[in-house]
């Protein structure tokens, strides 16, 4: 059964409130009323969708996790598919599309809403996973591959959030370079 209309309105104007508070300031400087004052909404109507910030951040973090589980699985397909530089092209688009909220979260780091531990860990697995099932064998510890590629990536990506969309061609094509080349001499 779809959710009422008014409660996911709601939800986006308090997410909204949120990401406005968090660009201008650190998120342990933000308070309930204020995101309450930004959204138009009373504290009451806060609470009646979330516990708290901590709470209201672990579900944004959690979702934007999802998304990019996907993206990343979509990635990592690509490469039998033979499609790689057209899905990174679609990953710099969509984490470019969000990329002030994406950089703002960044900067949130709690045991339970960290965005780029988050980012980090996804990649990592995604990593060992293919390089576990992969035919070729390298000459490195699978481990070490993968943590090295999460690095390369996550750098990767937090040069795409602060690069203007203009270079995003530029940025595709030297990403695929740099982890082809990253593939072949390991």
């Amino acid at each position: 059964m779809p959710e009422d209309k008014r409660i996911l309105k709601t939800r986006k104007v308090i997410i909204s409130a949120f990401f406005t508070l968090l660009q201008k300031k650190d998120f342990s400087k933000i308070t309930i009323k204020e995101i309450s004052t930004v959204a138009l909404i009373s504290k009451s109507t806060f609470y009646d969708h979330y516990l708290d910030k901590y709470d209201l951040v672990e579900k944004i973090v959690a979702r934007y996790s999802e998304n990019f589980t996907r993206l990343i699985e979509q990635r990592f397909a690509s490469i039998a598919a033979h499609t790689t530089p057209k899905i990174m092209e679609q990953i710099i688009a969509t984490i470019s599309h969000d990329q002030d909220r994406i950089n703002a979260l960044f900067k949130v780091h709690l045991s339970n809403a960290d965005l780029a531990a988050n980012y980090s860990a996804i990649l990592y697995q995604a990593a060992l996973n293919y390089f576990k099932t992969s035919p070729k064998k390298y000459r490195f510890t699978n481990e070490f591959m993968a943590q090295l590629y999460a690095e390369f990536a996550l750098a990767s990506m937090r040069f795409s959030l602060h690069s203007p969309d203009s270079s995003r061609a530029q940025q595709v094509e030297i990403i695929y370079l740099l982890q082809k080349q990253l593939l072949q001499v390991l």
